[in-house]
């Protein structure tokens, strides 16, 4: 399926792992004062937003992931601008560590 997603400057992913449970990352020494925040990564090349956020969640989660929806609306962060997909855990059944 192809989806449509607002433009912006990176792109990433709401995980839902099979518990329903929201996987968040940790900054690295909570940059621009984030605690807690959705995996996102700005594009290469000529990467497709899917594909870009997809990347982001694998290598900042470590999970891959399945696009379920798309996240309206385009969400200002302290150094990009961002668009999100909905996406559901490829990885095993629902632990709180997943």
């Amino acid at each position: 399926m192809t989806w449509v997603i607002p433009k912006a400057t990176a792109y990433g992913g709401i995980l839902l792992n099979s518990g329903g449970q929201v996987l968040l990352r940790e900054p690295a020494n909570h940059y621009d004062g984030y605690v807690w925040t959705f995996a996102k990564t700005r594009p290469q090349g000529d990467e497709t937003p899917e594909h870009t956020a997809r990347r982001g969640v694998r290598g900042e989660i470590g999970h891959d992931a399945k696009v379920v929806g798309v996240l309206p609306g385009v969400y200002k962060g302290g150094t990009t601008t961002n668009a999100y997909f909905l996406m559901i855990s490829d990885h095993g059944h629902g632990s709180a560590s997943q």
